[in-house]
């Protein structure tokens, strides 16, 4: 879940690694890009070298927001095209570090570990947080059945400093699991538990909001707590929480 998942960087966030690319052009006609290592998810991951037409300088630029510096050839593409963010259409076998399609069986286990930890709407009698709730409802179920929920293709295993069952990619809008805690989750363990809240947390970020760095509590591992609304509705225990204990 956030915090051990989230949108920006904090100390219990650690962003995805994915390929880096040194793309030099001659007057900036057709760019090559070769690979040149890896950055993180939210680092610019396309840098250029303008050869001719005013000198040489080496700029980082996000594709999506730079899309008309962003043309080339070389790489496996074809000319003329732009470099995808888009992890869920890389190939595992070669680049570990994409998403992966979530898989049927996956999808029930998501939604049987809802069912089993989330609490109804009926049981739920403050009205503002009933609402909040259903939002966050509301927008996982959207992105499951749209296809916008995966399976990273790495972990980050909770032995890290920095780590996460999950996250929202504000690029791509999509939400990973991480495999070791997607796979781990049966049914009514603690794994399922967090899954559950990390779902709802990740639609919380897709719904567009945010929160500062939580405090860390020895609950079905290690479970992250929140002070901001929708994040702090998903904290465990009592009558203020969407989650079942």
């Amino acid at each position: 879940m956030g915090g051990l998942s989230g949108t920006q960087p904090t100390p219990n966030y650690v962003a995805p690694i994915i390929d880096k690319y040194d793309c030099q052009s001659v007057a900036g006609v057709s760019w090559y890009c070769d690979w040149a290592g890896s950055v993180t998810w939210d680092q610019d991951p396309y840098w250029f070298q303008g050869v001719g037409g005013g000198g040489v300088a080496w700029t980082g630029v996000d594709c999506e927001a730079s899309a008309d510096d962003c043309r080339f050839v070389g790489g496996g593409s074809e000319a003329g095209t732009y470099p995808s963010r888009d992890k869920s259409i890389c190939l595992p076998d070669i680049d570990p570090n994409c998403e992966l399609v979530l898989p049927d069986s996956m999808k029930t286990r998501l939604r049987v570990a809802i069912a089993d930890f989330v609490k109804p709407l009926t049981q739920i009698s403050d009205v503002a947080l009933r609402a909040r709730c259903q939002a966050m409802m509301n927008e996982f179920n959207r992105m499951l059945d749209g296809g916008l929920v995966f399976i990273g293709g790495s972990d980050t295993p909770l032995t890290d400093v920095m780590s996460h069952y999950g996250a929202y990619d504000t690029q791509t809008h999509h939400i990973h699991f991480d495999p070791w805690a997607i796979n781990g989750a049966t049914k009514g363990s603690n794994l399922a538990w967090q899954i559950s809240n990390t779902g709802l947390h990740e639609a919380a970020h897709s719904l567009g909001f945010e929160h500062s760095a939580p405090l860390i509590l020895n609950y079905r591992g290690r479970t992250p707590v929140y002070e901001e609304d929708y994040f702090k509705d998903l904290n465990p225990g009592g009558g203020s929480s969407c989650m079942k204990t």
